[in-house]
């Protein structure tokens, strides 16, 4: 600024500012961006760059109505569903930035069989395992493995088994997602 007054008089005032860059906020995920809710959860690194800031705050929002200030953060959800999760970041001056990525969260598979008859005499026998095992909606389709005392006897939807031993043996399904 300069100012002459009308006698020729000069004065002027100079002052330094300072622009200060937004934070280039950014998040990925160490673990992939889509997960079944009871057995999963997202981990997610911070690669937000603080520029020519000192100090940066965080705020993530979740979509689920959860939310955190941690630089980095691990979610798990409750409920299939998409969701939006949202990385706030301020600096010390005020200036902010946001981003926003979606996740799909499956819905877990619900395991179920039924057999035939849970005591057989061992000359005759025949167990026969029903697959009564579902998945909800966009969860994939099931893949299936019957187990007895952890060595596997069926990869087939529904199994049929016969013991060379009298005693209990444990029967185990496991149902897997084809979306994870």
């Amino acid at each position: 600024l300069k100012s002459t007054s009308q006698y020729g008089c000069v004065d002027s005032l100079i002052k330094n500012i300072l622009i200060i860059a937004n934070p280039q906020v950014g998040f990925s995920f160490v673990k992939p961006q889509k997960q079944c809710n009871n057995t999963d959860t997202f981990v997610l690194t911070n690669t937000t760059q603080v520029l020519n800031a000192k100090t940066l705050n965080y705020e993530w929002n979740f979509g689920d109505g959860n939310t955190s200030l941690l630089k980095d953060v691990r979610k798990s959800y409750t409920a299939a569903g998409t969701y939006f999760i949202k990385l706030k970041v301020t600096n010390n001056i005020g200036c902010l930035d946001s981003t926003t990525q979606q996740v799909q969260v499956y819905p877990d598979p619900v395991v179920d069989y039924g057999v035939n008859n849970a005591n057989q005499c061992i000359r005759d026998q025949k167990f026969n395992f029903t697959n009564n095992s579902t998945v909800g909606f966009s969860g994939g389709t099931l893949n299936y493995t019957w187990k007895y005392n952890d060595t596997l006897f069926s990869s087939s939807s529904n199994a049929s088994k016969t013991f060379a031993k009298i005693g209990i043996t444990k029967i185990k399904l496991i149902a897997k997602s084809s979306v994870g």
